[in-house]
């Protein structure tokens, strides 16, 4: 069961990932554009992080034993 969960959450970070790439490609396009001093990568991959950051905040609570 904990590998279902930790797979699911690895093709959703990788899916959430790669729209986001999607989103901020389409927005800027690969014209090297800044913003706020900041290139269109550099936002996408700040994004990410605390987006991962948030989501594997669930994961330092202890889980509930499984056995006895």
């Amino acid at each position: 069961m904990i590998t279902t969960i930790w797979q699911l959450m690895f093709v959703l970070a990788n899916f959430i990932a790669s729209l986001l790439a999607y989103g901020f490609y389409q927005i800027h396009g690969s014209k090297g554009i800044t913003t706020r001093g900041l290139y269109t990568w550099q936002w996408m991959t700040l994004c990410i992080s605390m987006i991962s950051s948030i989501a594997s905040g669930p994961a330092h609570f202890p889980l509930p034993r499984t056995s006895r």
